[in-house]
């Protein structure tokens, strides 16, 4: 090889070398200049949002048949309808929901249980419950049906409202004694204790406390305690007040199965200190279907 071409190849080669160094420190310099910064971060805990309850309208699963909205109601309201199964409206042993009375000022007035009246596990589902309450001081009110949430789950709740007015007639305010073991826990059999009932004005007011005796507790009375020994199925034949003495006839549900010295006790209770609280009744005598002797044995 000529020197002439030996002196161009290192002349080459020397420029390759000092192009790859510029090259080489040129990118050193702009990576360290580029380097990214780590920022501490601080890490939170996403706080829970609560799941907002689903409000139906009635062809969502739930229908009303009484009251209709915006009725005139006084107590007692028989409130009842029934569940489809669809938008989570199903039963659960034998109830289908609750419902909440409130007035005008959302602050409730009283509350029932919408018990199934056919078979919960098949539908349509038939529901009803009775409320017994003083007319509010407000004009109009509101029907809070929820649903039965046997799951817990926030996301399967559902509420539906109905608007209702309240009467303005005039009330009758009767007791009707039950028993109570949260007020008795010795459960002595010698106590009974009264519960407030707002009816329709009535005279006939001796009377219609025994019905309210007889149809048993409310669902808000029940949840407070309240039980009674009294036969389903106990209608009065007769009812007569004379000199003081209250002179009421039953018929033969009174005793039907009925045993043991405790509950006759507390039946009999039931019924003397209903009538009693009447300033007209002094004594009660009972009678089915016209007999007093050998009745309500122990």
């Amino acid at each position: 090889m000529k020197k002439s071409s030996i002196v161009a190849v290192v002349s080459l080669v020397v420029l390759v070398l000092v192009g790859l160094g510029i090259w080489y420190y040129q990118n050193s310099k702009s990576d360290t200049s580029t380097t990214p910064t780590i920022t501490p971060t601080t890490t939170t805990t996403p706080t829970s949002t609560p799941v907002p309850v689903v409000t139906t309208t009635l062809s969502q699963g739930l229908f009303v048949n009484t009251p209709k909205a915006n009725a005139v109601v006084s107590s007692p309201l028989v409130v009842s309808g029934h569940v489809d199964g669809k938008n989570r409206w199903t039963g659960f042993e034998g109830q289908v929901g609750t419902v909440q009375l409130l007035d005008g000022n959302g602050k409730m007035v009283t509350m029932g249980i919408l018990t199934a009246t056919t078979d919960w596990m098949k539908f349509p589902t038939n529901f009803s419950t009775s409320l017994n309450f003083a007319n509010p001081k407000t004009s109009v009110g509101t029907l809070v049906f929820k649903n039965e949430n046997a799951s817990g789950l926030p996301n399967y709740e559902r509420e539906f409202r109905l608007p209702v007015k309240f009467s303005t007639s005039s009330q009758t305010v009767v007791r009707a004694y039950f028993v109570n073991n949260n007020l008795d826990p010795k459960m002595t059999c010698e106590k009974v204790f009264p519960v407030t009932r707002f009816l329709p004005k009535t005279q006939a007011v001796a009377k219609a406390a025994l019905e309210e005796l007889l149809k048993g507790t409310t669902d808000e009375e029940m949840l407070a305690g309240y039980s009674t020994s009294l036969n389903a199925g106990v209608k009065i034949n007769s009812l007569v007040i004379d000199k003081g003495v209250a002179k009421v006839d039953f018929n033969e549900a009174l005793q039907n199965g009925v045993a043991g010295s405790c509950r006759v006790s507390v039946i009999r209770l039931q019924i003397i200190n209903t009538l009693k609280q009447f300033k007209n009744v002094s004594s009660v005598v009972i009678s089915i279907n016209g007999k007093t002797e050998d009745i309500l044995q122990p």
